[in-house]
């Protein structure tokens, strides 16, 4: 697809009883949009007709298509999820929206693997209705490893400002520290880096990494991660490539140390996302780094509490949407800059 002068990017619905789909059309109302890229939303027919009925959007015009893109469109696409008997529910956690929710998210994921689209951004999912024997999975992150055989990479970003990776993701606070050893880091280091020059287009990314302790292990009075597994683990990459750690988190953000890098990495979720979220709640972007596919998502939930309300706002999504375009454009950039490098030549000294 890197032919393409405009994106394909799908946009999985989510639940439909959350707020997924409400700031999905708030998103595509914007005219320019479609100048960006072809929208092509994967969802239920019935849930958006539900809220475009509901907020008045009858002018929101959606292109039904069961097989095949129009490329050429200047139209909202949406292939319709077979959702027979479904009733929207606003707000409601139920088992049919989950599966309905999983649906959308597993053919859109296929499209992807299949390069029908250039891009994915998702819509938030609730676990408590989507997790079970036929989709055992906590999360989007975790399907896309599964159908790729790649491990992504969470990365959580707020345009320029703050990008942070986390070493372990959905892992209980008891378990982090058995699961943090040198290879794991050293891929998280290497994964990081490589996103920020192919996705971002950063040609010498300056990487902080956070210590696991407080007060970074306080030379071994609090805890060993550091001295064992972290500290060799940065030192492990030549000084030119500019990682730098182990930090103490607390006084990291406290005083705003992450303006001067381009990347932190986190060892655990909460200690990488509550500094994120306090920075860019309404403007971050989740990004399923390191894998060949394209996938972001807004880095909030479905929530139900104000789903059917028109209150969502539709920042994060849209955020969302542009970083999908922006990271498609880089990597197509980076494979063209890449293709035919310059050979190196050594320097001589000469008279």
């Amino acid at each position: 697809m890197m032919e393409s002068k405009r994106p394909v990017v799908g946009i999985s619905m989510g639940d439909p009883n959350g707020i997924g789909p409400e700031i999905i059309l708030k998103s595509l109302k914007e005219p320019m949009m479609l100048d960006l890229f072809l929208p092509v939303i994967y969802g239920s027919q019935r849930a958006f007709s539900h809220y475009k009925k509901l907020y008045g959007w009858e002018d929101i015009h959606l292109q039904y298509v069961k097989e095949g893109i129009d490329r050429k469109s200047n139209k909202i696409q949406m292939v319709c999820i077979p959702d027979e008997g479904f009733t929207t529910q606003p707000g409601e956690n139920t088992l049919p929206a989950g599966q309905l929710a999983v649906q959308s998210f597993c053919k859109a994921v296929a499209d992807l693997k299949s390069q029908v689209l250039d891009a994915l951004v998702t819509g938030p999912i609730h676990k408590q209705n989507t997790c079970s024997e036929t989709f055992p999975f906590k999360g989007h992150t975790e399907y896309i490893a599964h159908v790729t055989g790649e491990s992504p990479l969470m990365m959580l970003c707020s345009g320029d400002a703050l990008r942070v990776a986390l070493c372990t993701v959905h892992v209980p606070i008891k378990d982090v520290s058995g699961q943090l050893n040198q290879e794991r880091l050293l891929w998280v280091i290497k994964k990081t880096r490589q996103t920020l020059m192919c996705d971002f287009k950063i040609q010498k990314p300056k990487i902080a990494v956070l210590g696991l302790n407080p007060h970074a292990g306080d030379q071994g009075l609090m805890g060993l991660e550091e001295r064992d597994c972290i500290l060799p683990a940065i030192k492990h990459f030549p000084s030119d490539q500019l990682i730098f750690g182990p930090y103490s988190a607390d006084a990291f953000f406290g005083k705003s140390s992450y303006t001067m890098f381009d990347a932190v990495i986190a060892m655990y979720h909460d200690q990488g996302l509550i500094p994120f979220k306090m920075k860019a709640f309404y403007s971050g972007v989740n990004v399923s780094a390191g894998t060949d596919l394209i996938r972001t998502s807004p880095d909030h939930g479905t929530a139900f509490d104000i789903a059917g309300k028109n209150l969502a706002a539709p920042d994060s999504f849209r955020e969302a949407l542009y970083m999908a375009v922006q990271i498609f454009k880089n990597r197509v950039y980076y494979a063209s800059i890449s293709k035919n490098p310059l050979p190196f030549q050594e320097r001589r000294k000469e008279r």
